[in-house]
C-alpha cells in the first residue's frame, strides 16, 4: 500500500470508531479480518496512526479546529513535518484538501486550553483537580505516551538476567522493571 492508502484506511477506521462503542484494538481487528490486501507492515503503519490520533485527539483537533478524522489525520501529519498536499491527492488515497482545510493549515492555533495539554474532556477538569490539586499539568501528560511492554521471566525455566542477555542478542533493549522481581521492561517501541 501507499502511503496515501494507508491514510485513507486510517480515516476511515477513524470515522468506523465514532459510529461504534468497540475498543479499538477489537475494532481494529474486525477491520482488517475483512480487508485481507493489507500486508502486515501496512496493517501496523495503520494501527501505529489510529492510536496516535486517538491518543492525541483534543490536541490534533484543537490544531485544526475541527475533530472530524480527517481533519485529525491532516494535524498529525503536519505536526510530523509531512508533506500534506502531496498526501491527499485522491485515487486510493485521501481526497485533495479543501479550501476550509488549507485555511485550517495555514491559520495560528490558539493557546492549548489545559483539558487540551492533558488531553482530557473539559467536563471532567473539576474532577481531575480535585483528585491531582496542582501535580494536574504534570500528571495527565504522562498518560499520552504509548505505554511500556513489560514482561515476566518465568522463574522455573530461566531467570531475569538470562531473558535480558537473550533479547539484547536479538537486538532488542531491554531493563530490570522498578518493582517487580522477575519483570523486564521493553524500551521503546514494542
Amino acid at each position: 500500500m501507499t502511503p496515501a492508502a494507508r491514510l485513507q484506511m486510517a480515516i476511515e477506521i477513524l470515522e468506523g470508531l465514532e459510529q461504534t462503542a468497540q475498543p479499538t484494538d477489537r475494532f481494529l481487528k474486525a477491520w482488517f479480518r475483512s480487508r485481507r490486501f493489507a500486508g502486515s507492515k501496512d496493517r501496523r503503519a495503520i494501527a501505529d496512526h489510529v492510536f496516535s490520533v486517538t491518543r492525541r485527539r483534543a490536541h490534533l483537533a484543537h490544531r485544526m479546529g475541527g475533530q472530524n478524522p480527517r481533519a485529525l489525520v491532516i494535524a498529525s501529519l503536519l505536526e510530523q513535518g509531512e508533506d500534506v498536499d502531496g498526501l491527499f491527492g485522491g485515487g486510493y488515497g485521501p481526497a485533495p484538501l479543501t479550501p476550509q482545510e488549507r485555511a485550517a493549515i495555514a491559520a495560528l492555533a490558539s493557546p492549548e486550553p489545559a483539558w487540551v495539554r492533558g488531553e482530557y474532556p473539559q467536563w471532567l477538569q473539576p474532577e481531575l483537580a480535585r483528585a491531582f490539586g496542582d501535580r494536574l499539568p504534570v500528571e495527565m501528560p504522562e498518560f499520552i505516551d504509548r505505554a511500556p511492554t513489560d514482561i515476566r521471566a518465568n522463574r522455573l525455566k530461566t531467570n531475569r538476567e538470562a531473558v535480558i542477555s537473550a533479547l539484547a542478542e536479538e537486538g532488542i533493549p531491554a531493563k530490570p522493571t522498578p518493582y517487580a522481581p522477575q519483570g523486564i521492561r521493553i524500551e521503546g517501541e514494542a
